[in-house]
């Protein structure tokens, strides 16, 4: 049976594993994304796995849906992850690296 905590407390049991969430706007301010990466840096010495968790649903037929809409969609789903991908994968398993 899975760990039943309050989110605040999963963060916490998660955060003494080396884990932690990070709350980041999908502006498209690149020093945010890279303050990010560099808190995890900070915090946990490194960053081993991304784990890009933005998105959201939009309901409606390819030919029904609203141009501005879809490319909100897009730029959430697929740039939002490429933008952090970005910044992440240099220091990406560079820890692992070194130590082995």
């Amino acid at each position: 049976m899975p760990h039943r905590f309050p989110v605040h407390e999963r963060s916490r049991h998660a955060a003494g594993a080396g884990v932690g969430p990070t709350r980041w706007s999908l502006s498209r301010d690149n020093r945010g994304r890279n303050r990010t990466v560099q808190h995890a840096i900070d915090r946990f010495g490194g960053v081993d796995v991304l784990v890009n968790n933005a998105g959201y649903g939009y309901r409606a037929a390819v030919d029904e849906g609203d141009d501005g809409d879809i490319r909100k969609l897009f730029d959430t789903h697929v740039l939002g992850s490429v933008a952090m991908i970005r910044p992440s994968s240099p220091v990406c398993g560079a820890v692992a690296a070194e130590q082995s």
